[in-house]
C-alpha cells in the first residue's frame, strides 16, 4: 500500500541528483516560480530515457510517502555533482564529438525502434524462431548493416538470433548520436522486439560495451552479458583535457561527474547474471585490463574471462575464430537460449 500527503521536515531543494522511491534517477536544476499563483515549481531532469525535463510542486516533491509501512522521502537526495550542470555539459560535448563517427548507409533497416523522438534503424536476423536473442551493440567506427555481414553467420551458427541496434546517427537513423541520451535505447529495443529479458542476451563490441552493460543494469534478469573488446573507463580512452588550475582536481570532478552515467563498477557489481569477456592479448586500443576490471566487477559467479591469443581490438574474431566460437556457443548454450546443435542442423 502507498500513501501519500506527509511532508517531510526540509524546506528548501539543493540541486544535484536525486533518487525516486520507485528507484529511478533525476538531478533538480532549481526552484522556479509559476508565473500566474507564484506557486513553487521543482525543475529536474530524468536521468534516462530521452532525459526529458519536468515540473513538481515543491510541496509534492518534499513530501514523505508510506511504501509497506514504511515512511520514505518521495525523492532522495543523493549529492551534487562536483562538476556543475553546464561544466558536465562541456565535458559529454566534448566526448561526443571524439567518439562518435557516423556514417549513413543506403541499406534498408529490417527493424525500426522508436526510442523518445528519434526512430533507430536496426537489423535482424532471425534464424531460429524457437531460440533465443543476442541485442548487439558495435564499434564506433561500425554500421549496424555491416555488422550483418561481419558476424551475422557466427551468431547463426550458435543457435541464437540477433539485432544489430543502430544508434541514433548512424546508418538510417535519425537524430545525433550522444553518448548520455542513447543509455535507454537498448532498452527501448527489446520491448520492441518483444521478447522476454530472460531470453536476450546483450552483447556490446569495443563502444558498445557502455550499452551493453548499461541494458543489464537496467533489466537484471537478462540472459547473459557478453562484453567484446570492452571499456572499463572511458576516460582510459577518451582523455578530457583539464582546464583547471588544479590538474588533478580538475579530472577528479571530471570522473565524478562521468560517473554519475557510466559507472561500470558499481553497474556490474549489481548485475549478477552469465557474463563472458572476451578481449584480445594484443588490443592496444583498449588494452586488457579494461577486460579484467570488467569481469572482476561482476556480480555474479557465472562469469568467464576469455583473453584471445592473436589478433588486436579490430581483428580479434577474424584471428581467432575457432576459439571466439567456440567461447560464444557456449555461453549461449550454457544459458539455455541457444538452439541445440542438431536442431541448427535439421533447420539450415
Amino acid at each position: 500500500m502507498i500513501l501519500f500527503g506527509i511532508k517531510r521536515p526540509m524546506s528548501s531543494i539543493h540541486p544535484g541528483r536525486y533518487r525516486h522511491y520507485k528507484g529511478k534517477e533525476y538531478t533538480v536544476i532549481g526552484v522556479a516560480l509559476h508565473s500566474e499563483t507564484q506557486e513553487e515549481l521543482v525543475v529536474y531532469r530524468q536521468e534516462y530515457g530521452d532525459h526529458g525535463l519536468w515540473v513538481r510542486p515543491k510541496q509534492m516533491f518534499l513530501e514523505m510517502v508510506n511504501v509497506d509501512r514504511q515512511m520514505l522521502p518521495r525523492f532522495q537526495y543523493l549529492g551534487t555533482s562536483v562538476l556543475g550542470a553546464q561544466q558536465e555539459d562541456k565535458v559529454l560535448s566534448y566526448l561526443n564529438q571524439r567518439v562518435f563517427f557516423p556514417q549513413p548507409t543506403t541499406v534498408l533497416a529490417t527493424l525500426n525502434v522508436r526510442s523518445g523522438s528519434n526512430l533507430l534503424g536496426c537489423h535482424v536476423l532471425c534464424t531460429h524462431p524457437d531460440a533465443g536473442w543476442v541485442v548487439y551493440f558495435h564499434g564506433n567506427g561500425e554500421l549496424a548493416a555491416e555488422c550483418v555481414d561481419y558476424c551475422g553467420d557466427l551468431f547463426a551458427s550458435a543457435g541464437v538470433n540477433v539485432c544489430f541496434v543502430e544508434y541514433r546517427g548512424y546508418g538510417q537513423s535519425d537524430g545525433e548520436p550522444a553518448l548520455v541520451a542513447m543509455l535507454g535505447d537498448g532498452e527501448q529495443v527489446v520491448k520492441a522486439m518483444g521478447v522476454p529479458a530472460e531470453r536476450v542476451v546483450a552483447f556490446g563490441r569495443s563502444l558498445g560495451s557502455i550499452y551493453a552493460i548499461e541494458l543489464a543494469h537496467r533489466l537484471p534478469g537478462l540472459g547473459g552479458l557478453v562484453l567484446e573488446s570492452g571499456i572499463a573507463s572511458i576516460t582510459d580512452i577518451w582523455p578530457i583535457p583539464d582546464d583547471s588550475d588544479n590538474e588533478e582536481a580538475g579530472r577528479g570532478e571530471e570522473a565524478a561527474a562521468l560517473a554519475t552515467h557510466f559507472d561500470h563498477q558499481a553497474k556490474l557489481s549489481k548485475y549478477t547474471g552469465p557474463l563472458l569477456v572476451l578481449h584480445a592479448a594484443g588490443d592496444h586500443l583498449v588494452p586488457k585490463s579494461h577486460a579484467e576490471r570488467l569481469y572482476e566487477w561482476g556480480g555474479g559467479t557465472h562469469k568467464r574471462l576469455a583473453i584471445m591469443p592473436n589478433g588486436n581490438h579490430n581483428t580479434i574474431l577474424k584471428a581467432n575464430v575457432p576459439a571466439y566460437v567456440a567461447e560464444l556457443e557456449r555461453f549461449v548454450q550454457g544459458i539455455g537460449i541457444g538452439m541445440p546443435e542438431r536442431c541448427r542442423t535439421a533447420t539450415e
